[in-house]
């Protein structure tokens, strides 16, 4: 059963949250990080993606790019662009985006029930991306992302956070340029924080939709720093990691779209024949987005069509009976 717990939090000054607030440090390139950092010295990419204020000619991996994040947080907690909290607590994070509302539990995760299985993964990591925000948490002391994880509904989670956000004030109630609005509430009632911690043990598995290199990064450094420091309690700081915990029937699964290489050179009439030996093939007269399983959108010469699969797996196996499989 996960254990989930409160922490203490360093986060945006509510005068600039607006400003300080950007996309995660892995959708945008460097370039795209420089051009909406450049007007914007509050912008938290300053600390993500700190090669921003950088020359050009320094990799995006050396060290002197690890030692600017921690600077630049150092400044800007300073400068109180952020402040942190003097108590643990918990957090309620709501995004409502297109008419669709999310809400999510802010609070820490803990390092053994991911080595554990609790907290379930389903990619495999690169050791240079774990590289990379291994380097960054231990410059900068801190997680700088939260981990996405999702858990299957529970009525009496459902309840408790209703309840504080239909009768409380937001800590924060801001919207992005993406048209994505964000609502912010803090838990710092002792009760209400103790009874979500008990609910979750009520849950078997969390499971992890984004942030598999950030969480495998962190298990390292924990399992690292414990390695340095044989009597440790578990409670220190680097045993959890920074997780937002969102109910899985309100989530929604967007379009996944891939680029396939036309390799073999064929022209499009033979990649259409070869595509058919496997699928059924239908001409769209728009973009395709598919309502059922085995069915996929196809662009190809500016063309759509919509792709139905022939053969559909058969037996028990979860994997192969997955529409990327």
């Amino acid at each position: 059963m996960p254990f989930i717990k409160p922490f203490r939090a360093v986060r945006p000054n509510k005068s600039v949250v607006g400003y300080v607030a950007a996309l995660p440090y892995d959708v945008v390139s460097t370039e795209e990080a420089r051009e909406l950092t450049a007007e914007n010295p509050l912008s938290f990419l300053h600390v993500d993606r700190a090669e921003v204020d950088l020359p050009s000619a320094v990799d995006p991996y050396d060290a002197l790019v690890y030692a600017k994040a921690r600077e630049n947080l150092d400044a800007m907690m300073a400068e109180h662009v952020f402040i942190e909290d003097e108590d643990e607590h918990l957090y309620i994070y709501r995004q409502i985006m297109d008419g669709r509302v999310q809400t999510g539990l802010v609070c820490c995760t803990s390092i053994d029930d991911y080595e554990q299985g609790i907290i379930k993964k389903h990619e495999h990591t690169l050791p240079s991306k774990e590289a990379d925000r291994i380097r960054h948490m231990e410059a900068c002391e801190a997680h700088t992302g939260p981990i996405f994880q999702a858990y299957r509904p529970h009525p009496e989670v459902h309840s408790v956070l209703s309840d504080w956000t239909g009768s409380r004030e937001a800590l924060y109630d801001f919207a992005t340029s993406d048209d994505v609005r964000h609502v912010i509430w803090l838990i710092d009632d002792a009760p209400v924080k103790e009874k979500l911690i008990s609910l979750f043990q009520d849950i078997p598995h969390l499971y992890i939709a984004d942030g598999h290199h950030r969480t495998a990064a962190a298990w390292q450094v924990g399992r690292r720093r414990r390695d340095a420091n044989p009597n440790y309690t578990g409670n220190e700081g680097y045993n959890f990691f920074l997780s937002i915990l969102f109910p899985a029937d309100e989530l929604h699964v967007m379009p996944y779209n891939r680029v396939v290489q036309n390799l073999g050179g064929l022209s499009e009439e033979d990649f259409l024949t070869a595509v058919k030996e496997r699928f059924s093939v239908e001409s769209a007269e728009e973009p395709v987005q598919p309502t059922q399983k085995y069915h996929y959108g196809m662009c190809l010469g500016g063309r759509w069509y919509l792709l139905k699969a022939k053969d559909i797996p058969a037996g028990d196996d979860p994997v192969a009976a997955l529409d990327v499989s």
